[in-house]
């Protein structure tokens, strides 16, 4: 089946950034086929959304006016199409991310490999693919696409330039960039590469550094997220219940004292309370995890990630609190 077709309900701005990305994901797939899958996967979870949201509306027609119910249906499955699309490309955003790193990650060593190939009297070519051995995953198979592509009709220093630009990677870019340079140039090229792996571990070796020293704040914004938030919230709700409640009782006896602070009557109830506390915990929820993102990685994306799970422990938090305090307050208040 051609999924292609399906690629024209994805906005434009959205299929430059699938293109971008699956070049240098690793990902073999047509842009064109794997953008029409994505369109589709959000046609279905928007139609799903829509007859889910007419069924559980259908018991509001008589408060509400039916075609008032079918736009706001509409425009939920609308807006789920697009958050399904959103949800794709942080998927292949992280998928780019992991892939980077790794090549990140052994990118030193892999230039101390090839400068001591040098030493050793083999071509800068030689020592190259050489050092693309299994243990570097993700940068030897790059090296050897390369590699290959040198032996046949383009040059060593283009095969070169695609290599960095296969994998979404400052890092490599400027050492691929580097290295083409002094093939050129013809200096030290084994100094060189060893130089570069020594800078590239410090880099390696200050981000360590900056993550650890981060971590006081990381432990404070989840104390505030899985914490603090749902206690108050919980206590909050358990005192406007407690006050709903001597109201209650106060006017069942007549006995309301117009100077009393709980005369005035309270506007909202412990129930619109308890589901605006759920919905303040999402927000708060989401709120951190593009904090820890920002700290951990400098990008407030990568903590969309936490989400989900900052989400459900604090809403379970949220009820534990909240049977503790019913039951601690109504140790102090046992009626008579």
């Amino acid at each position: 089946m051609g999924f292609e077709s399906f690629s024209s309900f994805v906005p434009k701005s959205a299929r430059d950034y699938f293109s971008r990305m699956l070049s240098v994901s690793g990902t073999d797939a047509d842009v064109q086929d794997w953008t029409g899958r994505k369109a589709l996967l959000s046609i279905v979870v928007s139609v799903i959304v829509f007859f889910v949201l007419v069924f559980a509306f259908s018991s509001l027609v008589r408060f509400f006016d039916s075609l008032t119910l079918l736009v706001v249906s509409v425009l939920c499955a609308i807006l789920a199409y697009f958050a399904s699309l959103e949800f794709s490309k942080l998927l292949l955003f992280y998928k780019v991310e992991a892939r980077a790193r790794s090549v990140e990650n052994v990118l030193p060593d892999f230039l101390l490999l090839t400068a001591n190939n040098i030493r050793s009297g083999v071509t800068p070519f030689s020592a190259f693919r050489q050092s693309a051995r299994p243990e570097f995953g993700v940068l030897s198979e790059e090296v050897k696409v390369a590699a290959a592509k040198s032996l046949g009709t383009q040059s060593f220093e283009k095969a070169l330039r695609q290599l960095s630009e296969s994998v979404d990677s400052r890092m490599l870019k400027d050492t691929v960039g580097l290295f083409a340079q002094s093939l050129r140039s013809g200096s030290q090229l084994a100094k060189l590469l060893e130089n570069s792996a020594l800078d590239l571990r410090k880099i390696q070796e200050l981000r360590k550094e900056l993550v650890t020293s981060v971590k006081t704040y990381v432990l404070f914004v989840a104390f505030v997220a899985l914490i603090a938030t749902p206690l108050l919230l919980a206590i909050s709700i358990q005192f406007l219940s407690m006050l709903q409640g001597v109201q209650a009782g106060e006017s069942v006896s007549g006995t309301v004292n117009q100077f009393s602070f709980l005369s005035p009557k309270i506007g909202i109830d412990a129930a619109f309370m308890q589901n605006l506390a759920l919905l303040l915990l999402s927000g708060n929820a989401l709120l951190a995890g593009l904090l820890l993102g920002v700290l951990n990685r400098g990008k407030a994306r990568h903590g969309l990630k936490y989400f989900p799970l900052l989400l459900v422990a604090s809403i379970l938090a949220f009820f534990i609190f909240q049977n503790f305090v019913i039951g601690f307050f109504s140790s102090f208040f046992i009626p008579a």
